[in-house]
């Protein structure tokens, strides 16, 4: 039996014969590829591969130019190398040297605008460009050179980044122009410093030379005209970012107090000093509230002599390049039994005493320099010396209140003719009196450094580096 076939099933449907009109189809859009791929050709025959001629006639063809070459970047200690020979003129051609990395050095800076040559022009023999042409006619910067750290300088960091410390400040060149001090200019540095125990203490040196001169920074000592106005900021050296702002913000001629705890402190007092600034120590001090202290072993009343003076070259040893100690109000500088040897190891280190708020307490610094000649130098016997002192206690200082401190100690100055202002180490204290200080001189204030609003009494004086006096002329007869 055999199977019917499926009702719904479609028969196949016989194809027809191609008539020729198919094949003119064909043939003409064949036709029209080959005639659209002759003109491409045509069009793209007018370009050319680098280094081969151009098709013009003699009559029309244009002088050929000398090649251009781009030299390639040669170590500073090698010698130039001569500028080939031109090729020969029938052909024009842009040869690339690309410099080799391990050669490679940052571009010079680009020339003025008033010297720099036409785009036409082509440079000249062995000159160098800061950029290379690619194959495309795009420009593109030469490879810079690796950046390769010291040998010491991971490791440091590495062990900073550990123990949760800021990073050293950035190096940067000195300012021109920096005063080196009221010394005899053949005085050494390494002649101010004591190496001990402790690390490298202050002293005197052999010529007389006092760290307080030697480090003093630029300012008219001779100057009567302008009144004089001191600025200090207390605190500086704990907040890596505040300590940045201050050092490279601060006007000139102002004074930092550092904490002695600062990291990497001998390099913030170095940049401080080369923008003009000085610099002091903040002493530790026992606590007039008698809470706990903290930092470094404080300065206190009871301990022994030998004690307290231990722990004093211990902040002394901390640092190079300051001019003196600050004392802030403590039981200390209150008791002459512990004062006088700490007043005298400072006078024979040669350094200046900063002594704030000698208003508050019963305070024997100031009678004690003159006795022992130390230089001294304190703040306005006024509670407005503070200038970002809280104005409430409900509320933070503000902007207008920073402002006001410094107005009424520019206006306390004017009377006084001398005066020296203070402010914590805060961000908005630091910004404001940066904001201010080029309108006080404008006013007619001389901002003044702390050795600049200094006190050196008749001890203090006969102490002074003498200038060597020629020898007296002798008369022949």
């Amino acid at each position: 039996m055999s199977e019917e076939p499926a009702l719904d099933r479609r028969l196949p449907v016989p194809r027809k014969p191609r008539g020729p009109g198919i094949y003119v189809a064909y043939s003409i859009a064949g036709a029209l590829l080959l005639g659209a791929g002759a003109l491409s050709l045509g069009h793209l025959s007018k370009y050319r591969p680098a280094g081969q001629p151009a098709m013009a006639s003699p009559a029309n063809a244009a002088p050929a130019k000398p090649p251009i070459e781009l030299a390639q970047v040669q170590p500073p200690s090698a010698a130039p190398t001569p500028s080939p020979a031109p090729a020969p003129p029938p052909a024009p051609s842009v040869t690339v040297k690309m410099p080799d990395p391990k050669d490679a050095k940052p571009p010079a800076d680009a020339a003025s605008p008033t010297t720099a040559p036409a785009a036409s022009s082509a440079p000249p023999p062995g000159a160098l460009l800061p950029f290379a042409v690619s194959p495309l006619g795009v420009a593109v910067p030469p490879p810079g050179p690796p950046v390769i750290a010291g040998p010491g300088d991971a490791p440091l960091a590495v062990l900073i980044a550990a123990n949760g410390l800021p990073l050293p400040p950035p190096e940067k060149p000195p300012m021109p122009g920096r005063r080196q001090g009221l010394c005899p200019g053949s005085t050494e540095p390494a002649a101010l410093v004591e190496t001990s125990p402790l690390g490298r203490l202050p002293r005197i040196a052999a010529d007389g030379c006092m760290p307080w001169l030697a480090y003093a920074a630029n300012f008219d000592h001779l100057d009567r005209e302008h009144p004089r106005l001191g600025m200090a900021v207390i605190g500086i050296g704990l907040n890596e970012a505040l300590t940045q702002k201050a050092v490279e913000t601060m006007p000139p001629a102002t004074t930092l107090v550092f904490v002695p705890e600062t990291p990497n402190i001998d390099r913030w007092i170095q940049r401080a000093r080369e923008r003009g600034l000085e610099v002091l120590l903040l002493l530790p001090s026992q606590n007039p509230q008698g809470g706990e202290d903290k930092g470094m072993a404080p300065l206190q009343v009871g301990l022994s002599a030998d004690e307290n003076l231990r722990r004093l070259r211990a902040v002394l040893a901390k640092a190079t390049g300051y001019v003196g100690v600050a004392l802030l109000p403590s039981p200390v500088r209150e008791d002459a039994a512990t004062l006088r040897p700490l007043m005298t190891e400072i006078r024979d280190r040669g350094l200046l005493v900063l002594e704030f708020e000698r208003w508050n307490g019963k305070s024997q610094v100031h009678t004690m320099s003159r006795e022992l000649g130390v230089p001294y130098s304190t703040d306005i016997d006024k509670p407005i010396a503070w200038v970002d002192r809280f104005k409430a206690n409900d509320r933070e200082t503000t902007a207008a209140d920073v402002d006001a401190g410094l107005d009424a100690v520019e206006k306390h100055v004017r009377a006084a003719r001398f005066g020296l202002g203070w402010s914590l180490a805060r961000p908005l204290a630091v910004d404001r009196i940066v904001a201010w200080a080029p309108g006080a001189r404008s006013r007619g204030i001389a901002l003044a450094p702390v050795t600049g609003v200094t006190e050196c009494a008749e001890n203090c004086r006969k102490r002074l580096p003498r200038a060597p006096q020629p020898p007296a002329a002798t008369s022949t007869r």
